[in-house]
């Protein structure tokens, strides 16, 4: 049951949450505000995501959804470059660092 748009949202998952999860470089009570605003945010996204998984999985065997969870986690690392980039260029440590 895959579609265009929900197997791109699978594909972006880690990009979505990495990439928002480091854009803050403000003071840390600005950081902490942030930190639970995003959470506010993403809470019904990961819900989404699970459901999603549960029903891409509902009649297929333990081994084949643990497949799938695997290609999970490789298309994660697959964009891990990018996202450390991404969180290395938004963390409020760099701003704080002497050039």
């Amino acid at each position: 049951m895959s579609h265009g748009l929900a197997t791109h949202y699978k594909d972006m998952w880690g990009v979505i949450f990495v990439a928002d999860g480091g854009s803050t470089d403000d003071t840390r009570e600005t950081a902490k505000e942030f930190q639970l605003k995003l959470l506010d945010i993403m809470t019904p996204l990961y819900y989404a995501r699970v459901v999603s998984f549960v029903r891409e999985s509902w009649d297929i065997t333990s081994l084949e959804a643990e497949n799938l969870v695997e290609d999970h986690a490789v298309k994660f690392e697959a964009n891990k470059e990018y996202l450390l980039k991404v969180w290395d260029e938004k963390s409020p440590r760099k701003a704080t660092q002497p050039a």
